[in-house]
């Protein structure tokens, strides 16, 4: 009886952390375990859910409606079951022995569920899509890198039912940031087939025009991160430039010059041919350059200003002093 009074008196304690601690707390553990909380107790559902900024989803039955209702201020959502690595047996010698492989598939009930699962969430910042390796944390994502802005292709060319199931998932994607089911400030990051016109022998991406797969994309992502993945999409920069500047938003994105001063030096290039550069002045110049010398480029910063290398440099030195960007060579030490 006393071991007995003394169990029920410990679980009894539990609930009178407060919610927030409580709020914090449940990030660390998978959605399922989340959901199995507010179910057996009302502090949780009523308190503790709403105040949850992070969730992790293991498995398609996880992704209803109903109970995602419960957790409103969510603002990051990882899917950590839409690749699972299936494990396959190839040869066999006298002694019955097989090699093993590891390959990855899309669990295509977990791609048509993503869209409107992420919908639920009318706080949600970030999400990201992908599967957990075997020895890893619940940030262990596989194909997904922090600095990533939203798609990663890691899935190969030969696995065509892959490459399907993920074209569509990222035209449902596209769909919800058109018709406003996702807000154009939600990032999404995980993994994506490639261009099927990209991929194909002998492309020369200044002779094609854009498929429609990533005319979608650049029509429909927000423009910040439509502008960093022109060079993940098929086709001549310039036509994806044009195709941006059809956007009112993209119009404004690029008058502003701290955004001009961080694209890549190809959108550079396109926007003096278009003739869409914005006066960017000297103070403007030393105010980003005094913002990245802060900052010590941070990875997560996806738009560094310097080049990697001497050569790249150079060439974006060259792209902006040909659009009358009074900047130096001897301006890159303020942030070396």
């Amino acid at each position: 009886n006393t071991t007995s009074s003394s169990s029920t008196s410990r679980s009894a304690s539990l609930p009178h952390l407060t919610p927030d601690i409580w709020a914090t707390v449940m990030p660390f553990l998978p959605y399922g375990d989340n959901l199995n909380c507010t179910a057996v107790n009302r502090s949780f559902l009523n308190d503790v859910a709403p105040r949850v900024k992070s969730i992790t989803v293991l498995a398609a039955a996880e992704m209803k409606a109903g109970p995602a209702r419960r957790f409103s201020g969510v603002e990051s959502v990882t899917i950590g079951c839409l690749l699972r690595r299936r494990r396959t047996m190839h040869g066999g010698d006298r002694y019955g022995q097989f090699d093993a492989f590891n390959e990855y598939e899309v669990d295509g009930e977990v791609a048509n569920l993503i869209t409107p699962f992420l919908s639920l969430f009318p706080s949600l910042k970030l999400a990201r899509a992908g599967g957990y390796v075997e020895y890893g944390f619940f940030s262990s994502v596989i194909g997904f890198k922090t600095y990533d802005f939203i798609f990663l292709s890691i899935l190969r060319e030969t696995e065509p039912n892959n490459n399907t199931v993920m074209r569509v998932l990222e035209m449902a994607i596209c769909g919800a940031y058109k018709c406003g089911v996702l807000s154009p400030g939600v990032t999404i990051n995980g993994c994506s087939a490639p261009c099927r016109t990209s991929s194909r022998p002998n492309y020369d991406r200044e002779s094609n025009a854009y498929c429609h797969h990533c005319t979608e994309r650049i029509k429909s992502y927000p423009i910040k991160r439509a502008v960093h993945l022109l060079s993940r999409f098929c086709g001549r920069h310039t036509t994806g430039v044009k195709i941006l500047l059809s956007r009112p938003e993209a119009v404004e994105y690029f008058a502003d010059p701290q955004n001009f001063l961080i694209c890549k030096v190809p959108v550079i290039e396109s926007l003096i041919e278009l003739d869409q550069v914005p006066s960017v002045t000297r103070q403007d110049v030393l105010d980003y350059l005094a913002i990245k010398s802060s900052i010590k480029l941070d990875q997560d910063d996806v738009f560094s200003f310097l080049a990697p290398t001497s050569d790249e440099r150079q060439r974006r030195l060259r792209a902006l002093q040909s659009a009358g960007v009074p900047i130096e060579s001897s301006d890159f030490a303020l942030i070396d």
